[in-house]
């Protein structure tokens, strides 16, 4: 299955003011290879999503599948001339400033901000009782940032990343594994290869329970 997503924060015609916002865009595709099929994974998660009400897509959880993924943040996304309103997450609302709404965000939430680019490949296996994920990401980020100047004269390089680019390796693991309906363990992990390594293991054990 091919994917994609794009957010249009601003497009700035030829014939605008050159102190215009400048064109500010965000972009993804993505492949997803179904290898095998399997029940999607029935334990606990202890996230979010499990209380979310989500519809039904052509992904469909189960078995074994491998993504490649690509996502790429021009240098003036999310960016505002305000302090207000600089979000990177993917729920659309609109954000009121005194007696305004000067934001409407947008679906493409990119964790690691504007002027950046990642390139993913993940393995994922589900089974009834066993979920686990693999991914290896190549993370670019420019000189440009999501606090950088927002004002005139505006970089005429907004597709960026922009010189000098800082390139990181990312390496990370989760996997859950359910006991019982109401009982599961998790162990997950990351490692970055920046100018140094960082790394976090994340290892529990989840219990659903209810007072009532």
């Amino acid at each position: 299955i091919a994917y994609g997503e794009f957010t249009l924060d601003d497009f700035r015609l030829s014939t605008e003011s050159p102190n215009s916002n400048p064109t500010a865009f965000g972009w993804l595709a993505g492949f997803s290879w179904k290898i095998s099929d399997g029940l999607p994974y029935s334990g606990l998660r202890f996230t979010e999503a499990e209380n979310e009400v989500r519809d039904q897509t052509l992904l469909n959880s189960g078995g074994l599948r491998v993504r490649m993924e690509h996502y790429h943040a021009t240098t003036y996304l999310y960016n505002r001339g305000i302090s207000i309103g600089k979000f990177t997450y993917q729920y659309r609302f609109n954000v009121l400033h005194l007696d305004s709404w000067p934001v409407i965000t947008g679906f493409f939430g990119f964790p690691f901000g504007p002027d950046s680019t990642l390139s993913l490949v993940g393995i994922e296996y589900e089974s009834q009782n066993i979920s686990l994920s693999v991914k290896a990401e190549l993370l670019r980020t420019g000189s440009a940032n999501i606090d950088s100047p927002y004002e005139p004269p505006f970089d005429q390089n907004w597709y960026g990343p922009k010189k000098p680019i800082n390139r990181s390796m990312i390496l990370s693991l989760a996997s859950f594994f359910a006991y019982c309906p109401d009982t599961a363990l998790f162990a997950g992990g990351k490692v970055i290869f920046a100018d140094h390594i960082d790394f976090w293991i994340n290892v529990g054990f989840i219990k659903g329970f209810s007072l009532f």
